[in-house]
């Protein structure tokens, strides 16, 4: 039964862990053998997993969704936004924006990126956006 399990429910291993732990060659020696409780095959095995646990506390945060397109590449906006306070940036859908400043969850700071030789003055160039109005250029959701 183990044997099966280890080659055709390894969907089982979070679950189930000594039936998983250890080498190939060290199941094998365990296949003629009954164990009224499982957790005695492998008494090791708590030690084990307390070694993974203190491994992942020093580990850093992975980034937060979006935050490394910040940095990589331009966006795109989804749809129009029209400014309400003197902070935000009024843009229309299509514009490509580049983002100065992602650090403020929900309202990103923001520079329009204007085609070449166009010159609009009086209008703001830099300003809070809202990040779920945007999307990365080269990302399905840019995509009409």
């Amino acid at each position: 039964m183990g044997n099966f399990c280890q080659k055709y429910c390894s969907c089982l291993e979070p679950y189930v862990p000594c039936l998983f732990s250890g080498k190939e060659d060290e199941r094998e020696e365990d296949v003629g053998q009954v164990f009224a409780n499982p957790a005695v095959v492998r008494i090791g095995s708590q030690a084990g997993e307390k070694d993974k646990v203190n491994k992942t506390k020093g580990k850093p945060l992975p980034p937060l969704p979006g935050q490394h397109l910040v940095s990589t590449c331009n966006f795109v906006a989804l749809f129009n936004y029209e400014a309400r306070t003197e902070d935000d940036l009024s843009f229309q859908a299509g514009d490509k924006l580049e983002v100065l400043d992602a650090s403020h969850e929900g309202w990103w700071y923001a520079k329009l990126l204007l085609p070449e030789g166009s010159v609009c003055p009086g209008r703001k160039l830099q300003g809070y956006i809202p990040a779920n109005y945007i999307a990365a250029v080269q990302s399905i959701e840019a995509e009409p």
